[in-house]
């Protein structure tokens, strides 16, 4: 009988795991807090996406901080932060990291 309500459990907590993932988490693979001694925190998300069979990579930054938020994306082709060897580019990579997160500061706006 135990076995049976542990087994059972799993799969439900897995299941409600799962959709948590997909409708709640999407495709987010980084949160923070960045914290500034003057101003108040800062929270950011960082998704991305690639379509299948597209060499298009999207990179979203989204940031809220007090009543002002902002998002920004960016989509380019993989083919420019990989290498013909196969090796990961990080000046570019890292380049266009700060120039997302600056167009996010840059674009911030006031909630209602």
């Amino acid at each position: 009988m135990i076995l049976a309500v542990c087994a059972a459990s799993y799969f439900v907590l897995m299941g409600i795991l799962q959709l948590y993932l997909w409708y709640i988490e999407k495709s987010i693979f980084y949160q923070a807090i960045e914290k500034d001694g003057k101003a108040k925190d800062r929270y950011w998300k960082w998704s991305s996406d690639m379509k299948r069979f597209d060499d298009k990579y999207t990179l979203t930054a989204s940031y809220s901080q007090g009543d002002s938020f902002g998002k920004v994306s960016m989509s380019k082709s993989m083919g420019q932060y990989i290498s013909e060897d196969g090796l990961i580019l990080l000046p570019s990579l890292k380049a266009e990291i700060h120039e997302l997160y600056n167009r996010a500061l840059k674009n911030a706006q006031k909630t209602k």
